[in-house]
């Protein structure tokens, strides 16, 4: 267990994507895959192994419970995980938590009252080559949205939280070093019971695997289709004209409270001013 905290000032990469100036730097953008499922599964060909790492929708306070919420479901099905409880702190806005080489028992579909579980890992005795030796599970708390009052406004917007929970995901991306893990496995973290909005959180997970160099797989089930389409467009036009991760936020960032257009889909917001800025940038060379 690694409890990670990397602070700005501290850490150069993390100076640039907090300042997000594309004048400065450009970072470009890793692989994003999309991968649809049924229902949410604690398949190990969900979990990152062996050689990534899978992101688990934490609380502050990590550890399981009976609400069958992803991390719940993700600790519960882990028993070697379950002392997590006793040792750790609630997790600060710069902290999360890391924790490798435990093993999963049992394979659980669905979440909250439809959990149940679908299959029994039937495996030897861990050994050297086991694939569970390198799991590993980033316990990463989203902040908690549910409870403001929007009025039309995303309170992922608002002042400071779309740095926060950017910090928080590049801590995660960013823990294994020197060698990046080959991808993170993720999803819609803080987009259920913490009220978090799907496209503002997905372009933060987005830009932080490109700073901490690593390439996304992220899984979804068949009602959050539209929104992966649309997602799919951005990356492509992201990939066709060459846009940092700076861009991205920069532009995020740049959505008004009183924008009822910006905040109504973010994502929509962000396409339309890079791709204006990418049409400027071509007549200037024309």
């Amino acid at each position: 267990m690694t409890l990670r905290s990397v602070k700005d000032g501290e850490d150069k990469q993390l100076a640039r994507m907090l300042a997000s100036d594309p004048e400065r730097s450009r970072t470009p953008f890793k692989t994003l895959e999309f991968i649809a499922v049924p229902e949410p599964s604690t398949d190990p060909a969900f979990l990152g192994v062996p050689d990534g790492a899978g992101v688990v929708f934490a609380n502050k306070q990590v550890g399981f419970g009976t609400g069958g919420t992803m991390e719940e479901v993700a600790v519960g099905t882990t028993p070697e995980a379950c002392p997590i409880v006793l040792v750790t702190r609630p997790l600060k806005d710069d902290q999360v938590l890391v924790l490798t080489g435990v093993e999963s028992l049992v394979v659980v579909e669905g979440h909250g009252r439809s959990a149940r579980m679908t299959r029994v890992h039937h495996t030897i005795p861990p050994t050297r080559d086991s694939l569970w030796r390198t799991r590993t599970m980033l316990f990463m708390d989203a902040l908690e949205l549910d409870g403001y009052d929007s009025s039309g406004t995303l309170p992922d917007l608002l002042p400071g939280h779309v740095d926060r929970e950017l910090q928080k995901a590049y801590t995660a991306f960013s823990s294994r070093s020197p060698t990046p893990y080959a991808f993170v496995a993720t999803g819609l973290w803080g987009c259920g019971a913490f009220g978090g909005n799907d496209e503002v959180k997905t372009m933060i997970q987005w830009c932080a695997a490109a700073f901490a160099g690593v390439e996304l797989r992220f899984t979804y089930s068949d009602d959050r289709s539209s929104f992966v389409r649309r997602f799919r467009e951005l990356a492509d036009l992201a990939q066709r004209d060459a846009w940092a991760a700076e861009e991205v936020l920069e532009a995020l960032k740049s959505i008004r409270p009183d924008d009822k257009e910006g905040n109504k889909s973010p994502l929509a917001f962000v396409m339309k001013v890079l791709s204006g800025r990418s049409l400027v940038h071509v007549s200037a060379f024309t």
